[in-house]
């Protein structure tokens, strides 16, 4: 089993780790820049905004950094970078000092998050869709945790506190780092930098498919809470804890599907759960249809979004999974980015349901270049791929 190797295992639990501590700040960072720092909304959303923009900016030379130097080393230094800025986050008390270090912290996450799907990837061998299917749970692990637990310390020890245990989670996966080792860590010479490999062209179809989807993502994740108080729901944590919870239990059977070679029954049932809970959160009033449109927009992105990441590191070589994972995540940053430029653009005239039923018709049309360009390059691939092992 994949996940009981010494590795994997090592890899398993750093993420989540790392993960913990990315959304320990995640719902914490605006309260903190608006009660401590005194900032302006608009100051505060051009603080925010800025990581998502180094992401972007930054994700195809992470890419190239992967496939250039030993990912371990690589995975170290960035490691320990990212544990020093969040101890540097309560020191810096001006806007453009904070907008410095979101910018320096986005770039680290592109490099962080890339190379962690790479090796997750090398290790997975000839069960790679098993193998992405248990690393990917890690993040909704992470996000679980982190999110309740920054937000309750924020209220009761402070944000000195906060920023502090944030440190100290970050010390973990560091430390997990060094006894960590990955099946390509030979030498990445005769790489030398160029444009071709800033993008990988086997992940971008995946990554221009995935973009709809994740638009629908961002705005689930931001505005959920929104729209349950303008119909009178109040609170809605039962969708979030449902939505996070069938995203996790989705990807258990998720890879084995996947190795099977089930990759366009996995798009497609993806896709259309996606669908319908988007279309029942637009409708959803009470707990009932909240619970009911968790489950399946959970279940969806939970089958799609390791399905695709899975398929763009099978065709991949070993030393190329870098650009292709800083590409395939491009789609995210991409995806999410537009989402909250949008709806917020919407929400002048419409409500966030009706916004909702607008994105649920953008899901069809998502199936397009799923069926006209990744899934074709794909099986060419695989295709190749067989004929060179005969």
């Amino acid at each position: 089993m994949i996940a009981m190797s010494r590795n994997f295992a090592l890899l398993f639990i750093s993420n989540i780790f790392n993960s913990f501590a990315f959304y320990l700040l995640v719902p914490t960072l605006p309260l903190y820049f608006l009660s401590d720092l005194k900032l302006s909304f608009q100051e505060i959303g051009y603080a925010i905004s800025s990581f998502s923009i180094s992401v972007i900016l930054f994700r195809p030379f992470a890419g190239y950094l992967v496939d250039r130097f030993r990912r371990t080393t690589l995975l170290r230094l960035t490691l320990v970078a990212i544990a020093l800025t969040y101890l540097l986050y309560p020191r810096i008390h001006t806007f453009l000092g904070i907008v410095a270090i979101r910018i320096f912290h986005g770039m680290l996450f592109g490099i962080s998050s890339s190379v962690l799907s790479a090796v997750a990837a090398d290790l997975g061998g000839d069960r790679i869709g098993q193998a992405i299917a248990l690393y990917s749970l890690t993040i909704p692990l992470g996000m679980m945790g982190g999110s309740f637990l920054g937000l309750t310390i924020l209220k009761s020890s402070g944000a000195e506190i906060m920023f502090l245990f944030t440190f100290l989670v970050s010390l973990i996966p560091l430390t997990l780092s060094f006894f960590l080792s990955s099946p390509s860590e030979d030498s990445k010479k005769g790489r030398f930098f160029s444009l071709a490999h800033l993008i990988s062209l086997d992940a971008l179809p995946f990554s221009v498919s995935m973009i709809f989807p994740m638009m629908v993502y961002g705005s689930i994740n931001t505005f959920a809470a929104i729209h349950a108080e303008q119909v009178g729901f109040g609170s809605c944590e039962i969708f979030f804890f449902l939505f996070c919870l069938s995203l996790i239990l989705s990807r258990l059977f998720m890879g084995k599907l996947f190795d099977s070679g089930m990759i366009k029954t996995l798009v497609l049932g993806g896709l259309f759960l996606i669908l319908l809970g988007t279309l029942t959160l637009s409708f959803s009033h009470g707990i009932f249809s909240f619970s009911i449109s968790g489950i399946l927009s959970g279940a969806g992105f939970g089958i799609l979004m390791p399905t695709c990441q899975a398929a763009i590191n099978a065709i991949s070589r070993p030393n190329e999974r870098g650009s292709a994972n800083s590409t395939y995540f491009l789609s995210y940053d991409l995806g999410i980015g537009l989402s909250s430029f949008i709806v917020g653009h919407l929400l002048d005239t419409a409500t966030v349901a009706e916004v909702y039923r607008i994105f649920s018709f953008i899901i069809p049309f998502a199936a397009i270049p799923f069926f006209l360009f990744a899934l074709p390059r794909f099986h060419m691939k695989k295709g190749i791929a067989k004929l060179q092992t005969i």
